[in-house]
């Protein structure tokens, strides 16, 4: 077997893995989509940008920097709406669940 392929399929054997066992950490799909009110994307934003560590031309490491960026900066503004939308609401967005 091609050690590229080898390489996929432990990949997408560990994320499936990964899904077993997280898969009791939302209780319904809207919580999923929200990321269950969390800092996902602002992660996200953060591990993306360890890409750049990885050996590209400066060009490459630019644009994984810019991604890593806009997902960051789109992580904060949704939190920060979410917190603002909390704030305003009378009723407690987990009391509709």
């Amino acid at each position: 077997m091609n050690i590229d392929i080898a390489i996929v399929l432990v990949y997408f054997a560990f994320l499936i893995g990964l899904g077993w066992v997280f898969r009791s950490a939302t209780a319904n799909t809207s919580e999923y989509f929200r990321g269950g009110g969390k800092k996902m994307l602002v992660t996200a934003g953060g591990f993306l940008l360890l890409l750049v560590l990885i050996p590209n031309p400066l060009w490459g490491r630019m644009l994984f920097a810019l991604v890593a960026l806009i997902v960051g900066g789109i992580g904060f503004l949704l939190l920060q709406a979410a917190k603002l939308a909390k704030r305003k609401s009378p009723v407690q967005i987990d009391d509709l669940n």
